[in-house]
């Protein structure tokens, strides 16, 4: 059996609404990027407990007194203005040789007074009692608190507003927005959604419920959170749940909550007959990328995407079906099939992406 020729024949040509929003988006931030280049003073941005806080001048003295906000404002190039952190900040690694003046969430004053700071940033766990305490000695708070990662890509052009590098924050957050697009865009196109349990302690077990990053990552990433039911942000759970609910991936956090590796999970009695670790899909990730509201959760998101693109591309071939995320897709829609579908993304005048489904239809001899 031989093909002695090819009919190409167009079937189907449509736009993606989803890219076209990503286009129009990055070009309107793009476009304000001329006129918020600098920062005009005074400024007077509203911040993540409602408040609404005025700038009269850029700041120059800048503490963080939480991690993810550290993480911002490095990121966004004003790491050059803070003087100090607070002892969780460990990202970059310039902070490093940083004063330490509060202990995650509760802040030392009386250290704090000492540096004179011009602007202290916050997180949402930093309590009211700590602003009105800082206020009342005349420095200035603006807070941080994310509930979603839109609410990330907000608070960093705000960062950037308020120490005066908004090119380089909105930059940021285009980057940040389009990596997140794309995973979007991927998982929309999965067969099924791997379930994920997602551990943080180990003794006894946490895991991430609903209302925090780590489940709305694993959401977003295409797969379903086995602890979305459970009660509470970061609910204790047991051997038996994790058993029961047979998650087809399992990832543990790596950092200062737990010493879990991948061998020490694999030994724990009941465990042989879960899917994850039948099937050698276990995983470390960094704490810090799946609990922080600042630019690094993209790299949690797409860390977690990658294996659950992974694990249905391995359920999608068992059922010979098989799926690429490669430009172009071969689709063998059964064994017995007399057409090869072939899917192409290409992208008219680099603005609009187009999919092209082309039928090869065999012609035997």
């Amino acid at each position: 059996m031989r093909y002695r020729s090819f009919n190409y024949i167009l079937i189907l040509t449509f736009t993606i609404s989803l890219s076209i929003t990503i286009v129009k988006a990055n070009i309107e931030d793009e476009n304000k990027l001329i006129s918020l280049a600098n920062a005009s003073y005074p400024l007077t941005l509203t911040d993540g407990y409602g408040r609404n806080v005025t700038f009269t001048e850029e700041p120059q003295q800048i503490v963080s007194i939480a991690p993810s906000t550290t993480e911002v404002i490095y990121a966004v190039g004003a790491g050059d203005k803070v003087i100090a952190v607070d002892f969780s900040s460990n990202f970059p690694n310039e902070t490093a040789s940083l004063p330490k003046v509060s202990n995650f969430p509760a802040i030392d004053l009386e250290a704090l007074l000492v540096l004179n700071p011009d602007l202290v940033f916050g997180a949402g766990i930093t309590s009211n009692d700590d602003v009105t305490a800082m206020e009342n000695q005349g420095i200035q708070v603006f807070i941080l608190a994310p509930f979603t990662l839109e609410d990330v890509f907000d608070d960093i052009v705000k960062v950037g507003q308020i120490t005066n590098h908004t090119t380089e924050a909105t930059l940021l957050k285009n980057s940040l927005r389009t990596r997140l697009d794309s995973v979007l865009l991927n998982a929309s196109s999965f067969t099924y959604q791997p379930k994920i349990y997602l551990e943080f302690a180990s003794d006894p077990l946490y895991t991430f419920g609903k209302g925090t990053y780590g489940h709305d990552l694993i959401e977003l990433a295409g797969a379903i959170n086995i602890a979305e039911n459970a009660t509470g942000l970061y609910p204790q759970v047991d051997h038996e749940f994790i058993i029961i609910n047979n998650p087809d991936i399992i990832f543990y956090t790596k950092g200062s909550w737990t010493t879990t590796n991948t061998s020490s999970i694999t030994a724990r009695v009941g465990w042989e007959a879960i899917s994850a670790v039948k099937n050698g899909m276990i995983f470390p990730i960094n704490e810090d990328w799946v609990s922080r509201g600042g630019p690094r959760i993209i790299d949690g998101l797409e860390a977690i995407h990658s294996k659950v693109q992974d694990e249905v591309k391995s359920k999608t071939l068992s059922t010979s079906t098989t799926l690429s995320t490669s430009n172009t897709t071969t689709m063998t829609i059964s064994p017995s099939t007399k057409d090869i579908v072939t899917f192409h993304m290409f992208d008219i005048m680099g603005i609009i992406p187009v999919l092209a489904v082309i039928i090869f239809r065999r012609v035997h001899s």
